[in-house]
């Protein structure tokens, strides 16, 4: 059962994704969402039952001899517990139970849980892999996701590696910013590279080939040749100005870097000149 039956309708507008934190309505919704689950099971002699739930997150959270009988009942014991723990310590919760509900009860658990953080305005979902990811548009989440079936093709083995450590830094609890840029640049640009057979090239150098071969129109190659700029000013080590970039700004700088590179993999040449 959801606790949003009413406002969950796509008549109400939702909250922008961008809270990296676990609010106090948060916690006290989700204590609903997982008893209410569990009540249920019980009823139909299944685990995880209530005092199970109370089990798991007291011992993931370190609460040592936890009343078996607490004064106020389960829920409540458990909602006191769950806000007095530090935010990323919740997400632990979250993903816990996932466990605890196990294979059956997954995708009833991850639909209630996402449904809470969109209602929360949380950046994060429950994946189908039973991780947290970042919650993306969908036109650019697809794009994301589309530059990353590119990269799985063997030749792009090292570009995909930086892609896969920028979106663990884009993905994690809290963001880590400077990472989650700097490596999607990294991506595209090794991409750019094996592509071109230009292992110690610069993205500039690549792009000096394009232009010379025409294989981007003019306006492409400027908008790569300034996220280049943006990348030496705010994203390398001896950049020339201190990391500023604001969140939005970042999700620009990724989502540009993933389009790049799903460009660059996707370009009709084959040159492998030794240089």
């Amino acid at each position: 059962m959801s606790t949003r039956l009413f406002s969950d309708s796509d008549e109400f507008e939702k909250p922008r994704r961008n809270i990296e934190d676990a609010p106090q309505e948060l916690r006290v919704e989700f204590v609903d969402v997982a008893f209410t689950m569990a009540e249920k099971l019980e009823a139909m002699n299944r685990e995880p039952t209530p005092f199970d739930l109370y089990q798991i997150i007291c011992q993931t959270l370190g609460v040592a001899k936890p009343a078996v009988q607490p004064y106020g009942g389960l829920r409540l014991r458990t909602q006191q517990i769950l806000i007095a723990a530090p935010w990323p310590r919740f997400f632990d919760v979250v993903l816990r139970l996932i466990d605890a509900f196990g294979l059956s009860y997954f995708s009833t658990y991850r639909e209630r849980v996402n449904k809470l953080f969109a209602a929360q305005g949380i950046a994060w979902d429950v994946t189908d892999d039973k991780k947290l990811e970042r919650v993306l548009p969908v036109p650019i989440a697809t794009e994301v996701g589309a530059a990353i079936d590119e990269l799985r093709a063997p030749e792009f083995k090292a570009a995909l590696e930086l892609f896969n450590a920028a979106k663990d830094a884009f993905d994690a609890r809290p963001r880590r910013e400077r990472d989650a840029a700097a490596n999607a640049f990294d991506a595209m640009e090794a991409t750019a590279k094996i592509k071109f057979g230009m292992p110690k090239a610069t993205l500039g150098d690549v792009l000096n080939e394009v232009k010379k071969r025409n294989f981007m129109t003019d306006e492409v190659q400027q908008t790569l040749r300034r996220v280049e700029v943006l990348r030496h000013n705010h994203l390398g080590h001896g950049g020339t100005e201190s990391f500023s970039l604001s969140p939005d700004e970042v999700d620009f700088v990724y989502v540009t870097c993933a389009a790049g590179a799903r460009l660059f993999a996707r370009l009709a040449v084959r040159i492998h000149d030794s240089r």
